[in-house]
């Protein structure tokens, strides 16, 4: 009985030691893709830029407009480092890779096909859409400088008109709803676009930027005429010119 038990124990120390063990454990989130992008650090290949992005830095928010599609998720629009746009790659919710589409107009300021999916972009708005033509997704310029960002913060809150007190526009994030006399009349998606002369409002001028409010069928760019903490001013592109005026209440 010691001898079979001796015996086990030499089996089993033979075994322990023939064992392969690995000389470098795989890291925490060594998650890698075919090009070498590490999803849990949020990175994605792009075939356009051929390299790794994080689409949320590097690409273009678009909303979920379409009402089948789940309005937490957003779908991202990449183009060249270069600034060219000849085309532009598409990522959607649940697709691991993302859709070329190629430019084929320079009307307004283009559209961009492939698939089933066409990208239009016109005053400042991209509008993504399925083969039906449903507008799927929409979203605004991505926000660069310091600058812009400081001028797209102060438009955030709720402004009241100086020469209507019952008119008012609250800006939170990409949206802006128009309130009057306490009822709301709408809610719109707003952008800021920092250089509003060439790609906003063309014929627009204004050192402050511009910001666009579109709907479901249409699209109001406002031309920023000043703006601080307290007091916005502006005016709207291809209108009569009058300087509209607001005062912030929060």
């Amino acid at each position: 009985m010691r001898f079979f038990s001796l015996l086990l124990l030499f089996c089993w120390v033979a075994c322990t030691q023939n064992t392969p063990v690995p000389s470098n454990p795989p890291a925490a989130g060594g998650d890698q893709d075919e090009h070498g992008c590490k999803g849990s650090a949020g990175y994605t290949w792009s075939a356009l830029r051929n390299e790794c992005i994080r689409l949320f830095e590097s690409g273009i928010r678009l909303h979920a407009e379409a009402k089948s599609l789940d309005t937490t998720m957003s779908a991202f629009v990449v183009f060249p480092q270069d600034g060219s746009d000849a085309k532009a790659e598409v990522y959607l919710p649940g697709y691991p890779k993302g859709f070329m589409l190629t430019k084929i107009t320079q009307e307004g300021a283009g559209s961009w096909t492939g698939d089933t999916l066409t990208l239009n972009y016109w005053k400042g708005m991209y509008m993504l859409e399925g083969k039906s033509g449903v507008v799927l997704y929409q979203g605004g310029e991505q926000t660069a400088s310091p600058e812009r960002s400081h001028t797209e913060g102060l438009l955030q809150g709720r402004w009241q008109s100086v020469d209507d007190a019952k008119s008012l526009i609250e800006i939170e994030g990409g949206r802006l709803t128009n309130i009057y006399g306490g009822k709301k009349l709408d809610d719109r998606e707003f952008a800021y676009v920092a250089d509003c002369k060439t790609n906003a409002c063309p014929g627009a001028a204004s050192d402050h930027g511009c910001f666009t409010s579109a709907g479901k069928m249409d699209i109001e760019c406002f031309s920023i005429v000043s703006i601080s903490e307290k007091m916005l001013e502006l005016t709207l592109a291809g209108g009569a010119g009058k300087t509209l005026r607001y005062k912030k209440t929060k």
